[in-house]
């Protein structure tokens, strides 16, 4: 039921709300102490295969991340609306994860 086939790769944001809004930042989970692993590539005889793509999916997620917001700050803008600006941190705790 999907537009396309490239639209099965494509992913919603990871937003939150919950206690007045926090980071599910990937890096801010290596922060707090989350050893990031990568996805599952397979799994074979009871182990768990990862795939060897976990730098370049963090430099995906935070380029992701900063075009999300500019794009929210662009509507933001556009619009009119009265609202404070938005600091992204900028973490890189999770490239050492490994």
């Amino acid at each position: 039921m999907l537009p396309s086939p490239k639209a099965r790769v494509l992913r919603a944001p990871q937003l939150s709300g919950a206690r007045s809004g926090h980071s599910i930042n990937l890096h801010q989970f290596a922060r707090d102490g989350v050893v990031l692993l990568g996805r599952i590539q397979s799994v074979q005889d009871g182990m768990i295969l990862l795939a060897p793509d976990l730098m370049e999916n963090l430099a995906r997620a935070d380029k992701s991340e900063v075009d999300q917001v500019k794009m929210i700050d662009g509507f933001i803008e556009k619009s009119g609306i009265a609202a404070p600006q938005e600091s992204l941190p900028v973490l890189r705790v999770g490239y050492n994860s490994r």
